[in-house]
């Protein structure tokens, strides 16, 4: 399964919040956690939290039309209901029925970082559902392959669901093509380091490839190298060290006369933290960049958001900014973070983005209802589910919607997962190589 936390903390900066008048049909702001003490021992009083939670912290209604909360909310709950009357009798609640009303009351959410955990406390034995519209959208994509649990064990892959998102998955699949391209000779300054950054690990590699500069990394925490240098053991400060100059190696390379272009390889990257705009896209802009416009709710009501202001990315002085193309190389497994630095490169004159349209988590994460009105709430062990959600709204700078779309390739490339496994090729890295050779002609 995808990464449960694409988001991995991604905040949003701006520059200023507005307050906006509530609409009349606004419905009163109540703190989703205090449903939880209208009872979550009984199913309805679960259900009941749930709705009432996402009534108040979810913003993106306006996004999703078909979605209408009322209406099912009056279709579900009297089902809730039934099952209250059937634990009262000692009847355990199906799993099965329980897992499929929740998914019908989250059918069609556009929210791509949203991840929700419903433990269902009277079958017969606990049993916890995860709900991820995201993983249900993006699993629909045409491009996305049909494998069966059978053909992965032939290809040494864990299950279907590795195989489709195998960039998240098995990351050091791209690092061993990028090896075989060095034997080949046609690699330069290869490095790669592998630190542990608190509870994740890292991996980091940059390299010339054909006078071309390639670099990847899975996670958004290039910004808390430094911080996690100070309180690392031995052995892995010498990775985060390593990290750090792989970092700069890239940073010193794409300042180089004569290159001819960048690669910034983010697929299978799900987010992270939004300072890491400064170790890379702030050092491609001359100037401030306006990426979009975010908005959040000002705690009025359902509907109520804050005026739009700009995202704005502050360029790096005093640096020179590279005049070559520069490819933001991404797929299904590029979220958060990975989709807007790809925004960021695809409004570069010099930009462009390739490979496939990305998940579609484009919304920041500040926080907890606590913070911004809207966002995460609840806890699986005391209440009986919790539920993650974005507490930011973004559209981009003509004012589209990107959330539960992504971001879509100039050029698209497919990947070759086969080919990667058995062969260590990666078709959509040789891919970009050759679009950039092309832009030089």
């Amino acid at each position: 399964m995808f990464t449960k936390l694409l988001g991995k903390m991604f905040s949003v900066a701006v520059i200023a919040i507005a307050l906006t008048s509530c609409r009349e049909d606004a419905t009163e702001v109540l703190h989703p956690d205090n449903f939880v003490s209208q009872s979550v021992e009984t199913p309805s009083g679960q259900f009941d939290a749930i709705w009432h939670g996402i009534n108040n912290a979810y913003l993106l209604w306006d996004w999703q039309p078909k979605v209408d909360w009322d209406a099912r909310y009056k279709k579900l709950h009297p089902r809730f209901l039934e099952f209250d009357e059937q634990v009262k009798n000692d009847v355990p609640v199906d799993s099965a029925l329980f897992e499929s009303l929740y998914r019908e009351l989250f059918d069609g959410f556009v929210d791509h970082h949203m991840y929700v955990e419903i433990t269902n406390r009277w079958s017969e034995s606990e049993h916890v559902i995860e709900i991820c519209p995201g993983n249900i959208e993006v699993d629909q994509r045409s491009y996305m392959p049909n494998i069966t649990q059978e053909e992965c064990d032939e290809l040494g892959i864990q299950s279907p669901d590795s195989y489709k998102y195998l960039t998240t998955t098995h990351p050091q699949l791209l690092i061993d093509c990028v090896k075989k391209m060095n034997n080949n000779g046609r690699v330069a300054n290869l490095s790669t380091s592998y630190p542990t950054l608190g509870n994740e690990n890292l991996i980091i590699s940059s390299c010339l490839i054909d006078n071309i500069v390639y670099f990847y990394f899975d996670i958004h925490s290039l910004s808390m190298l430094e911080i996690y240098a100070q309180v690392a053991s031995d052995e892995n400060k010498e990775a985060i060290i390593k990290a750090q100059s792989i970092l700069e190696q890239f940073q010193d390379m794409i300042q180089r006369d004569n290159l001819k272009g960048i690669i910034i390889d983010m697929r299978g990257n799900g987010g992270g933290y939004v300072k890491d705009f400064g170790e890379h896209l702030a050092r491609l802009i001359d100037k401030p960049m306006i990426l979009g416009y975010n908005q959040t709710k000002n705690g009025l009501g359902r509907y109520d958001l804050t005026e739009k202001v700009p995202f704005i990315i502050n360029n790096k002085p005093n640096i020179k900014v590279p005049t070559c193309p520069v490819v933001a190389l991404v797929d299904a497994g590029s979220a958060s973070m990975s989709e807007m630095t790809a925004l960021g490169i695809s409004m570069l004159p010099n930009g462009y983005v390739v490979g496939e349209r990305t998940r579609g988590a484009t919304c920041g994460l500040d926080g907890t209802f606590d913070n911004t009105y809207a966002g995460s709430f609840g806890n699986l062990l005391a209440d009986g589910y919790t539920v993650y959600t974005v507490s930011d709204h973004f559209t981009n700078i003509d004012g589209k919607i990107l959330e539960g779309i992504g971001i879509t390739p100039d050029k698209e490339i497919l990947l070759d997962r086969k080919a990667m496994i058995l062969h260590k090729t990666d078709n959509q890295l040789e891919g970009a190589i050759k679009f950039i050779k092309e832009l030089n002609k």
